[in-house]
């Protein structure tokens, strides 16, 4: 039902297939995210939305598992400091395993009430001590569109690609034993 967006790309190598950088896609959080559990620096899951397809051949399949890292994450406090929580898409693969470097910023910040912690101020610093910000949550399936950050060689041909994009077909290092 999606439409077809058709890109002309100049400057591939004529054996290699590329992502374009640039090209966008949706991603979702697998999990619940918010700024009063997740820490600075933690890596949280995302999942592809929908294929992402290139001349009619899937090259991400929907569902796939990418990363997405927790940049900024503060709990809500007093005084009505409010919570901060950043989420940073970092990388998703394709079918034949290639890591597709993304980037995009989903950022929530809590609320506050100024008025009150205005008065908490005047009145008493214990008091304000009670006036809690709120926190920032995003709820597993929250959605965050992501671009590709550079040319990605798909390390693959144009003859190849079907081929090298079935999940059927084994993908990866192949280690090759000797026995004697």
């Amino acid at each position: 039902n999606n439409p077809s967006t058709t890109v002309q790309f100049t400057g591939v190598q004529p054996s290699n297939f590329y992502i374009p950088k640039g090209t966008t896609f949706d991603v979702e959080l697998v999990q619940d995210a918010s700024s009063k559990t997740n820490k600075t620096g933690q890596i949280v899951e995302v999942r592809m939305v929908d294929n992402l397809m290139i001349n009619g051949v899937v090259i991400i399949a929907k569902d796939t598992i990418g990363e997405a890292t927790i940049t900024e994450a503060r709990k809500a406090g007093g005084f009505g400091r409010k919570g901060k929580l950043v989420i940073t898409p970092t990388k998703i693969k394709t079918i034949n395993n290639v890591t597709v470097p993304v980037n995009a910023t989903l950022t929530g910040a809590g609320s506050t009430d100024g008025g009150a912690v205005a008065v908490a101020v005047a009145v008493s610093l214990v008091g304000g001590l009670f006036m809690k910000g709120s926190n920032v949550s995003y709820p597993a399936g929250t959605n965050i569109k992501v671009a590709v950050e550079k040319d990605t060689d798909l390390q693959t041909t144009p003859e190849k690609l079907f081929f090298d994009m079935n999940p059927a077909n084994p993908h990866g290092n192949d280690l090759v034993l000797m026995v004697k």
